[in-house]
């Protein structure tokens, strides 16, 4: 997992392809809390993107910018952002800035998953009297092993897990109790149930008729939310998950015939894969599996918009 994000993220050309995609897939696939607190340095910035996980940014020191859902917000010492799952979302920083990140996929919130379930934060951003960061502090401190959780003395794996899950829905609840929750719209629940969908499913043959009767809407409506908002039609976001899978199933089995992985990644066909993948990273899958980080690999370049 470690490798795929590598590859996608840390090199110029992996920027790039996430900001074609808006997308983090990989913090999701390995359902885990991902939390750190880390200095942005003047001018830094990611990229836009959306994951299934909530997200809270957090400003200890300074000024940083944060676009949520198309606005842009100014976040000072003192004020947090809680972005909702699939909210497409960024962050730049124009000074030096002090900020935490928690980034909390739904299966470690427990019941307070249910509590949101159809909700999204009222307000986006707003100012922490002192007890989220105090939270935010304390859940670092269990998910980094450190202070009295060093060398897990004082409790067990099993243990340091379910306070790391109690305390992620704290973290949670207590920003929702600061920002409000309201009812997502129409149009973000249709599109995050075919997101879900389609990262479930996508190994398998999809019909999006089938897939409009599901969501209880027609098929021009829902081919036209999605491409509104990604810029893309359905059937090539499907493409875009299966020529990902072709890369990390060929890393990790290279002798798997191509006829084999088109079969399990759900192209069908080796044509469809090698045309898919060709249009993905503009080489070939042998040369993509066979190649370390593609800032690395002058054969294989991430394709650009």
């Amino acid at each position: 997992m470690e490798e795929r994000y590598v590859i996608l993220y840390n090199n110029e050309e992996g920027i790039a392809h996430a900001r074609k995609f808006h997308y983090e897939l990989f913090r999701d696939e390995e359902a885990v809390l991902f939390t750190e607190c880390y200095d942005i340095p003047t001018g830094g910035h990611n990229v836009l993107h959306f994951h299934n996980c909530i997200e809270i940014l957090y400003a200890e020191t300074d000024t940083f910018r944060v676009i949520i859902g198309g606005e842009e917000y100014a976040l000072h010492a003192g004020d947090f952002a809680a972005v909702s799952s699939f909210t497409i979302h960024d962050c730049i920083s124009d000074m030096p800035a002090r900020r935490w990140v928690i980034l909390i996929p739904p299966s470690l919130l427990g019941g307070a998953a249910k509590q949101l379930e159809g909700k999204t934060f009222r307000n986006c951003v707003a100012h922490d009297d002192g007890t989220l960061l105090a939270l935010l502090k304390l859940l670092y401190s269990v998910h980094k092993r450190q202070g009295i959780y060093t060398g897990s003395a004082a409790a067990d794996t099993a243990e340091l897990a379910q306070i790391e899950r109690s305390l992620s829905a704290a973290v949670v609840m207590t920003a929702a109790a600061v920002c409000g929750l309201c009812e997502q719209g129409e149009s973000s629940v249709i599109l995050i149930e075919l997101l879900k969908y389609l990262h479930l499913h996508f190994r398998e043959p999809i019909h999006i008729p089938e897939l409009a009767r599901i969501l209880l809407c027609s098929q021009k409506t829902l081919s036209d939310r999605f491409h509104r908002v990604f810029h893309m039609t359905i059937n090539a976001y499907i493409n875009h998950l299966r020529a990902l899978d072709v890369m990390t199933v060929l890393k990790e089995n290279p002798t798997m015939r191509l006829a084999e992985a088109a079969e399990l990644c759900g192209f069908g066909s080796v044509r469809n894969l090698l045309r898919a993948y060709k249009k993905e990273f503009g080489c070939t899958p042998r040369q993509g599996s066979a190649a370390g980080p593609l800032s690395e690999n002058r054969h294989c370049q991430t394709a650009h918009p």
